[in-house]
């Protein structure tokens, strides 16, 4: 999945924002109330006949609503209420403002057109809190609370902008009708193609994504994989895990085939702290390993089940560890190293851009590697390169080729390489002020084989800015004779706008530099004999599945797309034949 797909949908996430403060909002309404009922007779006293008509029935539908979203068991804030009160009335004055315009030209029943500019933004307000705040069916008598408000208080209103009656009455319940009408028929258009596709309504996945994005909300999160757990697959997730038990210091080092994704704390989101904190390994180092967004976890129940297999994976058999070898293909360049008859290798194609890496390529690899006399391949792609035009790689890319060759060219060498006795080390720093990096931090494992130190730097976040790892690299070389820098794809990080955001993003570049460097540097200073144990481990998961995240992406996108003229499509419908029934009633 291209990340230029990822944050077309993203931008979206620019028009969620909180509520200003209710009593700011208060304010505004009374001014907009009395400006609203100015564009009606011109007169002082229209206006404050408009505070009477819009202004007074906002604070009522604060009450009425909140009554009304308890009764329901939802959760409804009295700032948004009262905002959305306030863009009620801003319409409405934009409607009779068009209506007096119109008034110079032909002849209108302002009066009419006063009613019916009361009704007409009552399609946005449904649609919102039908969409982003509860279901449609919950969503009727919270969208009415602000008219029926307004119907309470029409016999002091509207007695005082030209006569008051049934009839008026009347007119106005036509025209709220046909608004709830159109909003209705819109809120299922929109709501269906998602459903026909993953049996999951439009309506609702946004509903809950908007609240976990915007609130943060642990119910937004449950229900967000409840929805996941709905359309989830089993698949056979494989770990693969190197161990380090030093005289004072243990951590471990663990590639799978699970994905980090897909965002927030939801599901696999977040997965590095989720499975450290799951296994109770502190030092539990998981770079990205071949894995697409298939391949999220559903929920964190499943997560649970994932830091289960990475434990059972440690405390295999000790091994000794070869000199590392570093190979190039084409535009892919490996870091390998034997650790007994397991092969590490590190992929990057830097400074050309990187995507994810379908599992079905790192198990294609075992099997030729194990031919060649291998137990075990730990595969990890280095995810350093960011490109807004990267493709993922499958067994059937071009890209594939050049990663055979690499890695199969280093087994060959590392075949017959001397195994020896290793030091290791290991060192972890933070950098709390860089957005782009997750809540773990910065990981380094040095490892001394050979007379040579090699340096492995993991950086909790998702890909990297284009040519940060090749700066990150040439200060650790000046201590290590090989680095390699990674990262782990950790979705938590892209809670930004726009939803993506590469390490160094936030151009905070030599902080970054600085705090790898502070890692490899205490890794040195720890240096000194392990027990390293490498093993191996499965589980089945239920993960997005074949398809599901490309769906979850392609689905809302051209939603989102057809949506703007469906609505327009849906007000134009819904103005007319307003137009026509204040002709004929």
């Amino acid at each position: 999945m291209k990340f230029d797909e990822i944050k077309s949908l993203g931008r979206n996430t620019r028009f969620i924002f909180a509520a200003p403060r209710w009593y700011l909002t208060a304010l505004l309404v009374l001014a907009a109330s009395f400006l609203m009922g100015l564009t009606y007779q011109q007169t002082i006293d229209s206006g404050i006949y408009g505070i009477f008509i819009a202004g007074l029935p906002a604070f009522i539908s604060v009450i009425l609503t909140q009554g009304i979203a308890r009764a329901e068991k939802e959760t409804y804030w009295v700032k948004t209420e009262l905002f959305l009160s306030l863009f009620y009335i801003v319409l409405a004055s934009c409607l009779m403002l068009a209506a007096l315009l119109i008034s110079l030209v032909f002849p209108v029943d302002m009066q009419k057109a006063f009613l019916m500019s009361l009704t007409v933004p009552l399609w946005l307000r449904h649609v919102y809190l039908s969409s982003v705040i509860t279901t449609e069916r919950k969503g009727f008598p919270l969208s009415f609370a602000y008219p029926f408000s307004i119907l309470m208080l029409m016999p002091f209103s509207i007695a005082g902008l030209g006569g008051f009656g049934l009839y008026q009455i009347s007119v106005f319940i036509i025209f709220s009708s046909v608004s709830l009408f159109f909003a209705s028929l819109f809120l299922k258009a929109m709501d269906r193609p998602l459903m026909a596709v993953l049996g999951v309504g439009g309506l609702e996945f946004t509903r809950w994504t908007i609240e976990h994005y915007k609130e943060r909300s642990e119910r937004g999160k449950r229900m967000l994989e409840s929805i996941f757990d709905r359309f989830g697959e089993e698949a056979d997730i494989s770990v693969r895990t190197l161990s380090f038990k030093g005289k004072d210091i243990s951590w471990v080092f663990s590639a799978h085939t699970a994905h980090p994704g897909p965002f927030g704390e939801v599901g696999g989101a977040n997965l590095p702290k989720k499975l450290s904190e799951m296994s109770g390994i502190k030092n539990l180092i998981t770079p990205h390993g071949a894995s697409l967004h298939d391949m999220n976890p559903t929920s964190e129940k499943e997560v649970l089940r994932l830091a289960g297999a990475i434990k059972s994976s440690i405390g295999g058999r000790a091994v000794k560890v070869s000199a590392p070898v570093r190979t190039r293909h084409g535009e892919v360049s490996v870091l390998a190293q034997r650790f007994g008859e397991y092969l590490l290798v590190v992929e990057t194609s830097s400074p050309k851009g990187t995507e994810d890496i379908d599992p079905s390529v790192a198990e294609l690899l075992e099997e030729k590697v194990r031919a060649m006399g291998y137990e075990a391949l730990v595969f990890i792609d280095g995810h350093n390169c960011s490109s807004d035009k990267a493709d993922e790689t499958f067994v059937y890319s071009r890209k594939y080729a050049d990663i055979e060759g690499a890695v199969l060219e280093a087994a060959q060498i590392l075949k017959d390489a001397d195994m020896l006795e290793a030091n290791a080390g290991f060192g972890h720093s933070y950098l709390a002020d860089e957005s782009s990096i997750g809540p773990m931090g910065i990981f380094s494992t040095v490892i001394e084989a050979g007379g040579g130190r090699t340096a492995y730097i993991v950086i909790d976040g998702n890909n990297m800015k284009k040519g940060l790892r090749e700066s990150i690299i040439s200060e650790a070389e000046k201590r290590v004779e090989h680095a390699e820098v990674m990262t782990t794809d950790n979705h938590y990080v892209n809670r930004v706008d726009g939803g993506k955001n590469p390490v160094g993003s936030s151009g905070n570049e030599k902080g970054i530099i600085s705090a790898c460097m502070r890692a490899v540097k205490e890794s040195l200073r720890n240096l000194g004999p392990v027990r390293i144990s490498a093993g191996s481990s499965s589980v089945i998961l239920k993960v997005f599945g074949h398809g599901r995240s490309a769906a979850l992406i392609a689905v809302p996108k051209s939603v989102t797309a057809m949506g703007k003229y469906l609505a327009a499509l849906s007000m134009f419908s819904m103005l007319a034949l307003d137009a026509i029934l204040a002709i004929l009633i």
